[in-house]
């Protein structure tokens, strides 16, 4: 079931449709959102809107992919670990049949 959510970025009020289970992580998303514009607009307050809010996303799709990069690396070493964990497990086994 849809409802309607009311975000607020950068003094801007905006109303959204989300599923009801959703309206907690919007309104965090756009908390997040709008610390980033602000910080931005802190640092440069003769910008205009549309590059703060350029400039926030690409911002915040910079994080979004350091952390994917992150994660499949950690997965991929995990995965490594785990392989050679199994290996020296199957050593062990072997060892004592």
């Amino acid at each position: 079931m849809e409802k309607s959510v009311r975000v607020n970025v950068l003094g801007r009020e905006y109303g959204l449709r989300v599923q009801q289970d959703d309206e907690k992580i919007t309104k965090e998303i756009a908390a997040y959102l709008d610390t980033k514009m602000r910080a931005f607009r802190e640092a440069h307050p003769e910008q205009q809107d549309i590059t703060t809010a350029v400039i926030a996303g690409l911002a915040v799709t910079e994080e979004l992919f350091t952390n994917e990069s992150r994660a499949t690396s950690d997965s991929e070493e995990l995965s490594r670990q785990l392989d050679e964990l199994s290996d020296r497990l199957d050593v062990v086994l072997s060892g004592h049949s």
